[in-house]
């Protein structure tokens, strides 16, 4: 055989080979590592590969990061069927602060979305919006964001999430700004998706929301289910725990529009208990520091503290 006639016929069977895929996660992981030198870097992984048992994923205290263009993105095909009650993902935040990229949209720049992912729980990770990003297009519109996965049925929702003790800070001069979102829409869009053949998956259902500071926001958390029928709102959401150390501290406002501290619709069986609600200096317009929308089903509004100066 000539040697060129060899090598043809080596490079074909190269490219013959199978692709090499990395072996789903499991058990711990620090950030940063060589392994993962950012969270963008594991939260990749874990939408590409996967994981085989519950993941916990450390920061290193004091190693601050800056989000990613478009906002790390959580969420996958792959990863999303992965999750269960008994194999969870949590993201240990320790303190660290994620500094906002520089926004590209005055409407859906965000720094963190969950499309889709159940059983996520996100501890201590603070969200601050940058002092450079000064004007509506570089600003950030989102800080935590929980949404669905695909723009078809069954369009996968979040399910059993937490976000947990996160310090949330963007800048309420842009009136679209808002702390903590639950929405039917997409990870970088306020574009609401079709209600069509809506199933239970498709519901953004059984999350908390605990012990968070959200300040310098025209709305701190808005939950906006699905709008067909009772029986396609989200359900069973949580805003505030049992105790006051579960409570969350929300300021909104500061300029001449109108703001909203916590504003759920399309839901049902909801719980809004020991949260703090406050009204930012120089607030021009109304504010609804609870404002209850369309819902169904039992709700619950307890032990919270309204700032009515």
């Amino acid at each position: 055989m000539k040697p060129i006639l060899r090598y043809i016929l080596f490079f074909v069977s190269l490219l013959s080979l199978p692709a090499v895929t990395q072996a789903q996660l499991s058990g711990n992981y620090t950030i940063p590592s060589a392994q993962f030198p950012t969270l963008k870097s594991i939260i990749d992984t874990l939408n590409s590969s996967g994981i085989s048992t519950s993941v916990t994923v450390n920061f290193t205290p004091a190693t601050n990061e800056t989000a990613p263009v478009g906002g790390y993105r959580l969420g996958s095909a792959i990863f999303n069927a992965n999750l269960s009650a008994s194999k969870t993902l949590t993201i240990n935040g320790n303190g660290n602060n994620i500094t906002a990229y520089v926004g590209t949209s005055a409407t859906a720049d965000g720094m963190f979305w969950i499309a889709g992912a159940d059983y996520v729980t996100i501890n201590n990770l603070n969200l601050l919006e940058s002092a450079a990003n000064t004007t509506s297009t570089t600003r950030m519109e989102y800080g935590y964001s929980l949404v669905k996965l695909s723009a078809t049925t069954p369009y996968d929702g979040c399910q059993y999430d937490l976000i947990n003790g996160c310090v949330i800070t963007l800048n309420a001069l842009n009136v679209n700004s808002y702390g903590i979102s639950l929405a039917h829409t997409l990870p970088g869009s306020n574009t609401v998706l079709s209600t069509s053949s809506v199933t239970n998956a498709s519901l953004n259902s059984y999350n908390r929301i605990f012990g968070c500071t959200i300040s310098n926001v025209n709305n701190g958390i808005r939950a906006i289910g699905i709008n067909q029928s009772p029986a396609t709102y989200d359900k069973g959401n949580i805003y505030g725990g049992a105790s006051a150390a579960q409570g969350n501290s929300i300021t909104v406002g500061g300029g001449t529009t109108t703001a909203y501290a916590l504003y759920p619709s399309y839901d049902s069986v909801i719980t809004i208990k020991y949260n703090n609600l406050h009204i930012a200096s120089g607030q021009n317009a109304d504010v609804y520091e609870v404002r209850l929308g369309t819902g169904n089903g039992d709700l619950t509004v307890a032990n919270n503290n309204f700032d009515v100066n």
